[in-house]
């Protein structure tokens, strides 16, 4: 939604709304996956950035931070730039993206998208999964500064003259 509000696609008030559409689907996932599986899957740290403390939390964020300006980076390029208007592998490209990016980055958990993160844990702590707070506010901080850098590079290097 970020990268989407800063290229002018959609709006703040509508960014905002599908936010809170993916806080909420993500929230029903996690609850849908515990009554289906007795459990409820949630984005986590691995073990070793757990037991690194800060270092891991920071090598965990700046991964967060790395592989969404990636994704974002190919949703700039694919989906919203004007020679891509026509393009019907967008929706293709954008996802081999992602599955690259959640193949290469066990280490943080994968979240990659601040709703998806939070809704996840949400309804894992109201299971009784606990929330993990730190990973939490990694899960909002690291996506949404990858999301703005990787929108801003795209802007300033692939179309400086656009508005």
């Amino acid at each position: 939604c970020i990268a989407l509000v800063m290229r002018g696609q959609i709006s703040v008030d509508a960014a905002l709304r599908y936010a809170l559409v993916q806080l909420i689907a993500a929230f029903a996932a996690g609850l849908t996956g515990f009554a289906i599986y007795g459990t409820a899957a949630a984005p986590a740290f691995s073990p070793d950035a757990v037991s690194s403390g800060l270092t891991g939390l920071l090598r965990a964020g700046l991964s967060e931070v790395l592989f969404t300006g990636v994704i974002i980076s190919a949703v700039c390029h694919a989906g919203t730039h004007h020679s891509q208007e026509k393009n019907d592998v967008v929706g293709l490209s954008i996802g081999l993206t992602v599955l690259g990016c959640v193949i290469c980055s066990d280490y943080s958990g994968a979240c990659f998208n601040p709703a998806l993160g939070v809704g996840l844990q949400l309804s894992k702590a109201l299971v009784g999964g606990g929330f993990p707070v730190q990973q939490a506010a990694t899960y909002i901080i690291a996506p949404s500064l990858g999301a703005v850098l990787a929108t801003l590079v795209f802007q300033f290097v692939t179309c400086p003259h656009e508005p």
